[in-house]
């Protein structure tokens, strides 16, 4: 499976249950920070390898990770972020999409964030959390 595919499957996926929920920046597309909580979206490529053994068809098993970055405005508490956490949770939890597995959730706290995107820097400071899926999939060649 090609690493677009699964970059599409993920986005699909994330952008069907989340809804209007947060917006939404995804890898490599301008944004503009808004001055509320939203979500940052993005899809690491793993290791591929062997999964197999003996000749013939090989089965090669690949990984990854889908980071979902949440922030909300800073020195407000966490219980937002934390809610948005639990959207996100069963999104991906144990579910099955176009050949990709998703493994458990896991939520990691980062706390205060200070940067710029697109060069811009943001006048906000947020409150970070980020919720890390790994994912694996299959192909035999």
């Amino acid at each position: 499976m090609a690493t677009s595919a699964i970059n599409i499957a993920v986005e699909n996926l994330f952008k069907t249950a989340w809804g209007s929920r947060t917006t939404v920046k995804y890898d490599n597309i301008d944004f503009v920070i808004p001055a509320v909580a939203w979500v940052g979206l993005e899809v690491w490529d793993g290791k591929s390898q062997k999964a197999s053994l003996g000749s013939g068809a090989q089965l090669r098993r690949s990984t990854g990770t889908v980071f979902v970055n949440i922030y909300t405005p800073l020195r407000k508490g966490s219980k937002a972020a934390r809610d948005l956490a639990d959207y996100v949770l069963p999104i991906f939890r144990d579910v099955q999409v176009s050949g990709i597995t998703f493994e458990e959730p896991d939520v990691r706290r980062v706390g205060e964030q200070y940067f710029s995107i697109n060069g811009v820097q943001s006048t906000t400071q947020w409150y970070q959390l980020v919720v890390s899926i790994p994912y694996f999939h299959d192909v035999v060649v």
